[in-house]
């Protein structure tokens, strides 16, 4: 199985190719997932003609640790620059589009700031960047309604109790707050903000207060939606936004991004 070892630590990633790639993917999952999550959504990605990395994060799927515990945001957040530096060094010419969901949102915003060569894009979905909102305790926390997803969260082999890391998670997202309202003002990247309408831990109304922030961002309402959009019933209809946004990306970029080569004989 694929891990990456560096001096930061070691982390399981998985990588979905095509044959000739026009753009890599770095997918960054959320809280009490893995990237074995993100198959469905690799695969529209990979048909459509990107490349999709993903890690799992510290505490994390095949990754390990103490379950939905790391020291950090920017812990993650090195994890997932060290996959994009192996991801630049053996496709130098591809350009990279990072995408992150609820935690891996406030993951890939954080590395969209510090990366180098610059992303053309990101795309952050369900992305709670306050940190965890006031709620009505009334209200029923429906996280997908996708039968598909939630029969592979049920019987996840390496499913945990959230519950405990939860007051670490939230802590970890609120330092990150202001850090990340000063730097993606300043954002040169574009970003494309996708959020369900009945998402309570980041409601489409905070992400289009963020996305006027952002001097190139548009954010997305998906009807309907719940938190684990890019996992939701409407998983197709957010893949048709990630993509026509990555195609418009694609299309605005250097010309030495316009012919992609072919993967290597061996990766």
């Amino acid at each position: 199985m694929p891990f990456h070892h560096d001096t930061d630590g070691s982390f399981y990633y998985r990588h979905w190719g095509c044959e000739t790639p026009r753009a890599a993917v770095l997918l960054l999952h959320g809280f009490g997932e893995h990237s074995g999550h993100y198959h469905r959504f690799a695969a529209s990605l990979v048909h459509s003609g990107f490349d999709v990395w993903a890690l799992d994060h510290v505490g994390h799927g095949l990754t390990g640790g103490i379950s939905g515990r790391f020291d950090s945001i920017d812990e993650l957040s090195a994890n997932a620059k060290n996959l994009a530096a192996l991801i630049q060094n053996l496709y130098p010419r591809l350009p990279i589009v990072i995408c992150g969901h609820s935690l891996g949102g406030i993951t890939a915003a954080t590395l969209s700031l510090e990366l180098r060569p610059e992303p053309i894009g990101i795309v952050l979905t369900g992305t709670p960047f306050e940190g965890l909102p006031v709620m009505d305790s009334t209200i029923e926390l429906v996280m997908s309604e996708d039968p598909s997803y939630l029969d592979a969260i049920k019987y996840d082999a390496y499913k945990f109790d959230t519950a405990p890391a939860e007051p670490y998670l939230w802590a970890a997202i609120s330092e990150k707050t202001q850090p990340l309202k000063k730097g993606l003002a300043q954002l040169k990247v574009p970003a494309l903000l996708i959020n369900g309408q009945h998402d309570v831990f980041a409601p489409p109304a905070l992400a289009r207060e963020w996305a006027a922030m952002m001097p190139t961002a548009t954010a997305i309402e998906i009807p309907g939606g719940h938190h684990d959009i890019p996992n939701d019933s409407s998983h197709r209809q957010v893949m048709s936004y990630v993509v026509a946004e990555i195609e418009k990306w694609l299309s605005q970029t250097k010309p030495k991004y316009n012919q992609a080569p072919p993967h290597p004989a061996v990766t």
